[in-house]
């Protein structure tokens, strides 16, 4: 309880044993739901039912069912409700968004992303689907999110290959539409190497950037081939070096996307209008991770 009594030293009454008995704290206007994925259906709905906003950590649940029926019963509350899709406030996320939705890519035409993990010891339920555990809830679920954020346009059509196990560790591919006629993928593994990496291809351009790399955003631009594309990737490179001077400061990017996707939380509950990932999308994640379960192949 060490981290517990720290934190009760500097906001008194945010720390109890027992969920119940913070909820019902009177001076306590926000609940972080940050327990197993299969406990928070259950601890959100209390907290709406005792008139809390509510962060709650992804995947929001681990079913397509109850993920619709949470959404169900949120729909009569006035509070607001964030789900820990961090990756959206990534700053090359950012980036890439931003020229997705300026059309400087030209029209877009497909968003391509590989996640590959070293297997690590996790908690019990990591290995278990049922309990918001395996490859496709951990990490597919991100990109459930992710890739559809960048395009600015929901998925469809959506199918999975997958392999291994979820206990030694797993390995996922999905695939399929957006609405909007891109096409998308994404690879995702609990059996390789620390690297994640995301391409945004448009007509006229494209982009590619890793999420754990503060200095690799590349711009792709048509005619730049061999020596000139060298030449052009250097030019990049060393011009993001401020960039990462930066990021050494704030504990690098991915880090600071937990930061800011808390303070759009805190910030939208004062009555400002951030962009959060909702209730909604975060059940929409759910619901595509779900029919790529089904539609996976077992090839072993």
């Amino acid at each position: 309880m060490p981290r517990a009594e720290k934190l009760a030293a500097f906001f008194p009454g945010a720390v109890a044993m027992e969920a119940e008995q913070l909820m019902r704290n009177p001076t306590v206007d926000a609940i972080a739901i940050l327990t197993p994925p299969q406990t928070h259906g259950p601890l959100l709905a209390a907290a709406l039912g005792f008139g809390k906003h509510v962060f709650v950590e992804k995947p929001l649940t681990v079913n397509a069912q109850e993920a619709t029926e949470l959404v169900t019963q949120a729909a009569g509350s006035d509070r607001v409700v964030a789900v820990g899709h961090n990756l959206r406030f990534h700053r090359l996320v950012q980036r890439a968004r931003s020229l997705v939705q300026s059309g400087k890519l030209g029209n877009l035409l497909a968003v391509t992303a590989m996640w590959t993990a070293r297997r690590v010891e996790q908690p019990g339920w990591r290995s278990l689907p049922s309990m918001g555990g395996g490859v496709l809830l951990d990490l597919g679920v991100h990109h459930a999110d992710l890739l559809a954020y960048l395009a600015g346009s929901p998925m469809e059509d959506i199918t999975a290959v997958r392999t291994g196990n979820a206990r030694d560790g797993e390995s996922a591919t999905m695939a399929g539409r957006f609405r909007n006629g891109a096409l998308f993928s994404s690879l995702v593994s609990q059996r390789g190497v620390d690297e994640h990496v995301i391409h945004v291809a448009g007509d006229e351009c494209a982009v590619e950037f890793s999420l754990q790399r503060a200095n690799s955003w590349r711009t792709l631009s048509k005619g730049q081939l061999g020596l000139r594309a060298q030449v052009a990737e250097v030019r990049q490179y060393v011009g993001q070096l401020p960039d990462v001077l930066s990021t050494i400061r704030t504990g690098g990017d991915w880090a600071q996307s937990y930061v800011d996707q808390w303070r759009a939380f805190a910030s939208v509950v004062g009555g400002g209008e951030t962009a959060i990932c909702s209730l909604k999308e975060a059940a929409t994640a759910v619901n595509l991770c779900s029919m790529a379960a089904e539609s996976c192949s077992i090839a072993l």
